[in-house]
């Protein structure tokens, strides 16, 4: 296969929330990805894997960090890429994807109706729907995270501490876990108030959908987070994936006070993780 389209981001020792907790604290930059986000490691994975398999369209439906890093694979894989956003998408998200190249569909008042007609399209163009969160081929892409903390860390790290939207992440950081045989290894995954599909989940013990996101951090936005997330939950139980979850305050708190402290902005779905 050719290299891989995500970086080795950079790991930054952050002095200010080591003396906060009295621990040492790294902060993995995956934000310095091309794309702007993780993402485009699982994705720009199963892009690749697509691209082999002969597929010669990518097509997706969201309008986030998910859709950026189809957009961005599709432009370096030379790939046809169409995203089909719902018409509540601001208008500078359809200019980010079409700098990348994508072609952008506006369809139906709602995140489910632009998902059905991406299917449609891809179903009529021999093309694949990426998916933002589920998939194997997205989730060991998201594992080499954890491969370049085994090579960076100066030792293995007590806990790991993640957003969790859909549950793509936290199931590629597993996976690289068991991978370099850090098993022991904690991971924290953190919602907020309104967006917490997967603490919900796991307090009744099985799959539960929000009725809506209210949540500000609309980057955690699944209703739903993925049944093999939780299938994970069940097998490794609280101590070793905790849920945990914070006010929207608390977020944009964080927010503030990371920029304050590393000249960093980022948005509450980060934020998030570092109130934990």
């Amino acid at each position: 296969m050719a290299s891989a389209l995500h970086v080795a981001s950079p790991l930054v020792y952050s002095d200010s929330l080591s003396r906060a907790l009295d621990a040492e604290v790294w902060l993995k930059m995956d934000n310095c990805q091309p794309s702007g986000s993780f993402k485009l490691r699982g994705i720009g994975l199963a892009c690749q894997r697509a691209k082999e398999k002969g597929y010669t369209k990518l097509v997706s439906s969201s309008g986030g960090n998910a859709g950026l890093a189809v957009a961005y694979a599709g432009r370096a894989l030379k790939m046809q890429t169409t995203v089909v956003l719902p018409e509540t998408t601001p208008a500078f998200v359809s200019s980010l994807l079409q700098g990348y190249g994508a072609e952008v569909i506006v369809h139906g008042s709602m995140w489910a109706l632009a998902n059905e007609k991406a299917m449609e399209l891809a179903e009529e163009s021999n093309g694949v729907l990426m998916h933002p969160f589920e998939g194997q081929d997205m989730w060991e892409g998201h594992a080499s995270l954890v491969h370049e903390l085994q090579r960076e860390l100066p030792e293995k790290p007590d806990a790991i501490v993640a957003s969790v939207g859909g549950g793509g992440l936290v199931l590629g950081i597993l996976e690289g876990l068991k991978e370099v045989g850090w098993d022991d290894v904690k991971v924290v995954a953190c919602e907020t108030e309104g967006a917490n599909s997967f603490a919900q989940s796991a307090e009744a013990g099985k799959l539960i959908e929000l009725p809506g996101i209210t949540s500000v951090a609309k980057s955690l936005g699944a209703s739903k987070v993925s049944p093999t997330l939780m299938e994970r939950y069940l097998e490794l139980g609280p101590q070793l994936l905790v849920p945990w979850v914070g006010s929207d305050r608390d977020a944009v708190s964080a927010c503030a006070r990371f920029a304050d402290e590393h000249r960093v902005l980022v948005e509450p779905a980060c934020g998030i993780s570092f109130a934990a």
